[in-house]
């Protein structure tokens, strides 16, 4: 099939690489990794596993990379905890994988700040980017002059919509 093809899943879920951790010390989501090598990105099309769709377009796949390899991989991390300038030396040394997708699940930073940097520093080096907030995300912090978890939530959700960071399927 060639560029802009829709290819069957269950095609794509053959030809898709079986999960793995990374030397980044991230999981490759895929068929027996436990993670799904699926995902919905823009016109809620669904992207066959292994495929990669433009966020915003017409859901059509498409299978070519920029570097040859295979297909879009997905990765999930969590607790980022980049408040910590030893974690945050770490992403920024974290090669770039511009062709494919990174869901932060979370504990990034109680700091709106600090946040902000780690979402830009992940935009620069994944193609898509998807963010959960976990429980440190919530935090109350002097500096985000927020009065509870709620308004804090709503600035996190307009800091992510201002950078197109994903946080809805």
């Amino acid at each position: 099939a060639g560029p802009g093809t829709m290819v069957p899943p269950q095609v794509e879920q053959a030809k898709a690489s079986e999960g793995s951790t990374t030397k980044a010390g991230m999981t490759k989501a895929g068929p027996g990794s436990g993670y799904p090598a699926a995902a919905q990105l823009g016109g809620g099309a669904p992207v066959a596993p292994g495929a990669r769709a433009e966020a915003g377009g017409d859901g059509a796949v498409s299978k070519e990379r920029s570097d040859g390899q295979p297909p879009c991989s997905v990765y999930a991390v969590s607790d980022l905890h980049t408040d910590y300038p030893q974690n945050m030396k770490l992403l920024r040394e974290m090669p770039a994988y511009p062709d494919d997708a990174v869901i932060a699940a979370g504990d990034v930073s109680h700091q709106l700040s600090v946040m902000k940097e780690t979402l830009q520093i992940l935009k620069n080096k994944f193609k898509h980017v998807f963010f959960c907030p976990g429980n440190h995300d919530l935090w109350l912090h002097k500096d985000d002059g927020c009065k509870d978890s709620f308004e804090k939530f709503a600035k996190l959700q307009a800091l992510c919509d201002e950078l197109g960071v994903h946080t809805k399927p």
